[in-house]
């Protein structure tokens, strides 16, 4: 069948330039984010909050082609293509998504699995599976999400459950909804919302990703999407940053203290966070950063950042992914985003994004091998 055909295809060209006016690259409301405190989260009760404290960072950044530094705790190789229009028996012709807003883990098996969003408009769910590392992929027909229940939220991410299983995390206008699964095929949603946007203080989130504390506690990291269309696509400086809760069961979180990484790196927006934690035990977000996406396909970019924290909370500069991704040249006509890192049984990673751009490459998913080079 064609929707269990492998295809793995060298993404050989520059991942840069393109706008991104789709569901994988969010929207928000027309109003300015303001900032948080620490505040009880449970069943949702909106909070009013003061002025954030500024997250400082370890070390001074080192220019290297522009603002960045470019990140050498791995070497890569080159990304591929794994969800593809041809691994979905999908035509590359504009009227659909291959996959876009991808969240990868690892199961109770072993497997390498990877949920998305998929079809016209990237509304719905869809999940392939790989039992070899990510060699080769398969759909998996028998990935059954909730009918009618969260099937249009976006960016989603998947941890461990404190109680077994796995719990995903996505966002809406409202909120952090989350869903849960046993297996990590077939899901059932959850009542309610874990953080929402008035608990930040904001009007929109990007997102919610959780890793598991030293302590046994948990913490999410969550962006904010309220200004994304407006001010990221026409003004700058823009102030956006990465919020912390923090949660014992992953049901009831409390909002923490200021934010973890701020306009201070760079006033360019900083979107749709996933994190984890390396093996060293730091824990490290990664994300995408743009500039103006109202810009001409000669002059948008994107690209994969990250940052790291031995503490979860502190994080030192942002660094780019230039070994995975070509330099933000503009005119590339594709970009990435909606980056996700897991990290596998052999230390190694995997990382996935979305590259957004024209067909027959734009709306896919690839995916890069990364080593520990320490």
């Amino acid at each position: 069948m064609a929707a269990s055909v492998f295809i793995r295809r060298f993404c050989s060209v520059a991942l840069a330039g393109v706008s991104c006016f789709m569901v994988g690259c969010g929207g928000g409301s027309e109003s300015s984010p303001s900032t948080n405190t620490s505040v009880e989260t449970s069943n949702n009760v909106p909070a009013t909050t003061p002025a954030p404290e500024t997250t400082t960072t370890s070390s001074t950044m080192v220019p290297s082609g522009g603002w960045w530094v470019n990140d050498s705790s791995y070497s890569w190789s080159t990304p591929e293509f794994v969800i593809s229009y041809e691994l979905m028996g999908m035509p590359a012709d504009g009227t659909t998504r291959a996959g876009v807003n991808s969240g990868g883990f690892i199961d109770g098996d072993g497997n390498l699995r990877v949920i998305f969003a998929s079809g016209p408009g990237a509304t719905k769910k869809a999940s392939v599976i790989s039992r070899d590392g990510g060699e080769t992929f398969i759909v998996d027909n028998e990935f059954s999400w909730p009918v009618g229940a969260k099937e249009g939220l976006g960016h989603i991410s998947v941890s461990e459950a404190p109680e077994g299983g796995f719990r995903a995390f996505l966002r809406d206008d409202v909120g952090i909804a989350s869903a849960y699964s046993p297996d990590g095929q077939v899901w059932v949603a959850e009542d309610g919302y874990r953080v929402t946007a008035a608990d930040l203080g904001i009007d929109r989130v990007d997102g919610g990703s959780v890793v598991r504390l030293p302590d046994g506690r948990y913490r999410m990291y969550i962006g904010d999407e309220s200004e994304y269309f407006r001010v990221c696509g026409s003004a700058r400086p823009v102030s956006t940053v990465i919020f912390s809760a923090t949660s014992d069961d992953q049901i009831n979180w409390t909002v923490d203290p200021g934010y973890r990484i701020g306009p201070e790196e760079t006033d360019l927006c900083k979107l749709h966070p996933h994190a984890f934690v390396d093996t060293n035990g730091d824990v490290v977000v990664v994300f995408h950063v743009n500039n103006e996406v109202t810009k001409s396909t000669s002059e948008w970019m994107s690209s994969c950042f990250m940052a790291r924290s031995e503490d979860g909370l502190t994080f030192e500069p942002l660094t780019k992914l230039e070994p995975v991704l070509p330099a933000l040249v503009p005119g590339g006509g594709l970009s990435a985003s909606d980056c996700d890192v897991v990290v596998m049984p052999d230390k190694t990673v995997r990382l996935f994004f979305s590259v957004s751009g024209p067909q027959p490459e734009g709306d896919q998913v690839a995916m890069a091998v990364g080593t520990p080079t320490g």
